[in-house]
């Protein structure tokens, strides 16, 4: 399950497999996401000389939030047919925030300031990035934006009930055919798909932990 965060890769190549689309990203491009979403990934170019390396940044939807009201952004167009994960290539000012991040970790003791400091930075840089509206409808959208925001908790917190997409959109409050429609604008998946990713991925969890589940349904290869 990914997270909302933004995965930076250093060095290799990384595949993501969201609903039935692959992403491909290399050095210096990053993937980003303001909402959790069941995906795969798996690493595709590496060697002994020049392993994979990459940096993950988490996003906290609140402190971007909180974050965005202090800064002078232009209204969020009312139509929208992006979806929440996205992959960019970094800008020279973003790649330099990272490596004085980078540099940090060589003084622990000035992380806890300075780490906060570079991290709002980092959030500074996604925000006004080609990824920005994206991740600013992930985390304050308008109407239809939260109410899939709703729907994706609410699969998550109930991912081994039976979904019935009625009732569903019941819950947060819009037509069956509007939900529909727009989640899988957001997401790249149907309630239902997401509902299967999440279990699969659920299922991969436990029999990597050794507990009781079953196989991983066509995820083979993926992490």
């Amino acid at each position: 399950m990914l997270q909302p965060s933004m995965c930076m890769i250093v060095q290799g190549h990384k595949e993501m497999l969201v609903g039935d689309r692959v992403l491909h990203y290399g050095p210096a491009q990053y993937v980003q996401t303001g909402v959790a979403m069941p995906v795969a990934g798996r690493i595709v170019k590496a060697t002994t000389t020049e392993p994979y390396y990459g940096l993950r940044v988490d996003i906290d939807p609140k402190e971007i939030a909180a974050f965005m009201l202090e800064m002078d952004l232009p209204p969020l167009p009312e139509r929208d047919d992006g979806s929440i994960v996205t992959v960019h290539r970094a800008s020279e000012a973003l790649l330099d925030v990272f490596l004085r991040l980078l540099r940090l970790l060589e003084r622990p003791g000035d992380l806890p300031v300075l780490g906060r400091l570079i991290k709002q930075e980092i959030m500074y840089h996604l925000l006004t990035g080609p990824g920005g509206m994206s991740l600013r409808r992930a985390v304050a959208g308008g109407h239809h934006e939260q109410a899939v925001s709703r729907a994706i908790s609410w699969i998550r917190e109930h991912y081994d009930e039976p979904l019935r997409i009625a009732e569903l959109a019941q819950v947060v409050h819009l037509s069956p055919s509007v939900l529909h429609r727009r989640f899988k604008t957001a997401t790249i998946m149907s309630p239902l798909q997401y509902q299967k990713q999440v279990r699969l991925l659920e299922a991969r969890r436990r029999l990597m932990s050794g507990g009781a589940g079953s196989g991983d349904g066509g995820l083979s290869g993926w992490l």
